[in-house]
């Protein structure tokens, strides 16, 4: 079944899932973003990226997710930045 439209606004137990893939990374992360939905960044509190070019300028790491996995398990941000310390790039 394909969700389509606003996804990262869907509910799932009561919340949007874009919330709950925020709280599995932000243990893990030093800020949260949203890539390309203004009212999902709006109900998290976060800015909206617009796939800007240099969205990872400055930083040492970036942890993106999609919107619609609500159900990563928990610790997936902090195992991956840990046990990948030393890698270019990591991915599951």
């Amino acid at each position: 079944m394909r969700i389509g439209g606003r996804k990262a606004m869907t509910l799932l137990a009561g919340r949007p899932m874009v919330a709950h893939v925020a709280n599995l990374l932000e243990p893990a992360v030093a800020g949260l973003a949203v890539a390309g939905s203004a009212e999902a960044a709006s109900a998290l509190g976060v800015p909206n990226l617009d796939d800007p070019p240099d969205v990872a300028r400055g930083a040492e790491w970036i942890v993106t997710a999609p919107c619609d996995t609500p159900l990563l398990p928990a610790g997936f941000a902090t195992r991956i930045l840990e046990e990948e310390k030393d890698a270019d790039a990591a991915f599951a």
